[in-house]
């Protein structure tokens, strides 16, 4: 009888413990289940993150190098640029390069050196003569504006070289084989 009652508390624990491992064995899948969207939403988050970085590195890239152009064009002045001396920022030194050696010699024209002026142009190169006078001009002194000349029969003479620009307005009549000519093609009313 003992060994009935211990072989039936024992069919009871066995049954109990196989409804316990099997609760276990559930829960560890429902654990691993869960495991796997954890793992799933924490690599989706880490894609997301990594995005988020990659781009956020590529905005600080592009706002360093517009830095990097402002501050290039801010500083840039007549010794590292084109610019010439009169386009140099306001507050900044003037740069005015000066390449050329000291000779020793004095300052201006030196003994030797051939003068360049302009020449008088030969006579029969001259087109017009214009004569000033007091009796033509109505001349005052420039000392004492005075209108009273005395003739004196001196006189200076200036040279004037003076260039001539002529518009020309010039139209052009292109025929494409038309038997015409451009006496006809003017005469003839245009169609309608």
């Amino acid at each position: 009888m003992w060994s009935d009652d211990y072989y039936s508390m024992y069919e009871e624990k066995q049954a109990e413990i196989r409804n316990l491992k099997e609760t276990i064995r559930r829960l560890e899948d429902e654990v691993w289940k869960e495991q796997r969207k954890s793992d799933e939403k924490i690599t989706m988050l880490t894609l997301r993150y990594e995005d988020k970085l990659h781009e956020k590195d590529q905005i600080i890239d592009e706002l360093t190098n517009r830095l990097a152009h402002a501050q290039a064009q801010l500083s840039g002045d007549g010794s590292n640029t084109g610019l010439p001396t009169s386009k140099t920022p306001v507050g900044k030194k003037k740069r005015i390069p000066n390449t050329r050696e000291k000779s020793g010699k004095p300052k201006g024209g030196q003994p030797g050196h051939e003068k360049h002026k302009l020449e008088k142009p030969d006579e029969s190169d001259i087109t017009d003569i214009i004569e000033h006078g007091p009796e033509k001009d109505g001349f005052l002194c420039p000392r004492c504006d005075g209108d009273r000349f005395v003739p004196t029969g001196e006189y200076d003479v200036k040279y004037e070289y003076d260039v001539e620009v002529i518009v020309k307005k010039i139209k052009y009549v292109l025929c494409d084989g038309n038997p015409y000519t451009v006496k006809e093609i003017f005469s003839k009313s245009p169609p309608t």
